[in-house]
């Protein structure tokens, strides 16, 4: 954000139409334009591991879950022996 560089009114006194009131430093557009570029890529990048990270603990549940199937299965004698 542009901050305030010089202020040419004291607070509470009258100005006319067209007086400099105040002058700002210059900002750069690009360069905030880049850094809200960058932070949306960090976003996105937290995102997709964050989704990659439940698939994987879904895809556990499910192997361990497949797991004690076939051990309980096997106790039965439902499952084929190699």
């Amino acid at each position: 954000m542009p901050a305030a560089c010089s202020v040419a009114v004291d607070v509470g006194k009258a100005v006319k139409a067209g007086q400099v009131q105040a002058e700002m430093d210059p900002i750069d557009l690009d360069q905030l334009a880049m850094a809200g570029g960058s932070a949306l890529a960090r976003v996105s990048s937290i995102a997709a591991a964050e989704a990659q990270r439940r698939d994987a603990l879904v895809r556990l549940k499910l192997t361990d879950s497949s797991a004690r199937r076939y051990v309980e299965l096997g106790g039965h004698r439902y499952t084929k022996r190699r």
